[in-house]
């Protein structure tokens, strides 16, 4: 379920100069979310694009093809474990077809949503990273780092993860606690995304959550330590598109705990 107090942001000429609508629009805004500064890649899966666009992972699919064919957004593959994990983000081009001034563009955009903000209830630091990241409150700063290394908006990756294994398991593990943290932390420092990790918490908790036996070890002693999870991610093999394994989770984990 998405944060309820979290939202994206549509930019006017994303419809006015690019063309976009539906499904179209709305990935592409979520993507130039994370993606705007240059340097970062949207690293949700298709599943997560899907909820926040009310679409199926189909229509995702199509969308996101549309578009690469339009030059909008490019592609990255990498493998980790065997695994094939695609990322996006937005094109020079794309943005260079409602620039006008480059860095006066980026500055009002940064303003603008700066007064979208200030309406959000809550504010922005209480903003999921999962949503948008065009939190340019200072032209000064330095440009925005990777965002499941750190903290963005207010929104903290472990967190993401243990609320995740909480949901999942019926369990109630803090994720503030030192070891906890340090052993989410070393696993997404070596390469392992937000996404990959809860996979193998559904993984292990669709096996696990039915033996009395088994259970017990549904914690993040067990399920984060180094040689374990390596050991489950291989688990879930050699997958070429993370959309394939969604119907797979829902099989495992039986439609729920």
């Amino acid at each position: 379920m998405l944060p309820s107090k979290t939202y994206v942001v549509q930019h006017a000429w994303m419809v006015n100069d690019l063309g976009l609508s539906g499904a179209r629009l709305s990935v592409y805004s979520i993507i130039y979310g994370f993606s705007q500064d240059g340097c970062s890649w949207f690293e949700g899966s298709q599943r997560y694009l899907a909820e926040w666009c009310g679409a199926s992972t189909r229509t995702i699919r199509r969308a996101l093809s549309d578009l690469k064919d339009m030059g909008l957004i490019e592609e990255r593959e990498q493998v980790i474990s065997g695994i094939v994990l695609k990322s996006y983000r937005v094109t020079a081009q794309s943005i260079a077809m409602h620039s006008v001034g480059g860095g006066q563009n980026v500055q009002g955009c940064g303003q603008n949503v700066q007064g979208v903000r200030t309406k959000c209830p809550g504010g922005a630091d209480k903003m999921s990273t999962n949503i948008y990241r065009d939190n340019i409150e200072d032209n000064n700063k330095p440009p925005i780092v990777p965002l499941e290394r750190t903290e963005v908006d207010g929104y903290d990756p472990i967190r993401d993860v243990i609320d995740h294994l909480n949901a999942r398991a019926n369990k109630s593990f803090k994720a503030d606690t030192k070891a906890t943290r340090g052993m989410v932390h070393a696993r997404m420092e070596e390469g392992y995304g937000v996404d990959v990790i809860k996979r193998v918490i559904d993984l292990k908790v669709g096996q696990w959550s039915k033996s009395p036996k088994m259970r017990t070890f549904i914690r993040p002693s067990t399920l984060f330590s180094k040689t374990n999870f390596e050991n489950y991610v291989n688990e879930l093999g050699p997958i070429s598109d993370y959309s394939k394994y969604d119907g797979v989770v829902d099989e495992v984990i039986g439609g729920g705990l």
